[in-house]
């Protein structure tokens, strides 16, 4: 999918799909970079996020399985909120 959104949004025509994404990735916190947007959760400051209080909150809420293929778990949930601070 990140593949897809490389091509056509970014004009990345680029064959190992991993390579692909992360170019679309790099790209896209520069363009949010440059519009002035927060690109880590640490860039909002002082709004203070942090992961496990969500996890909790999404356990207690019995949102334990998301995404479009309910395959995004807590674990998963806790991984890319450290990845984005």
């Amino acid at each position: 999918m990140l593949q897809r959104y490389a091509k056509f949004v970014w004009g990345i025509d680029e064959a190992d799909t991993h390579a692909a994404g992360e170019a679309a990735v790099r790209r896209t916190e520069e363009f949010f970079r440059q519009m002035g947007c927060p690109v880590r959760l640490s860039d909002m400051a002082p709004i203070k996020i942090d992961p496990a209080e969500i996890v909790e909150h999404l356990e207690r809420g019995d949102q334990t399985a998301l995404g479009e293929r309910r395959d995004i778990g807590l674990a998963d949930v806790r991984t890319i909120l450290q990845m984005a601070a």
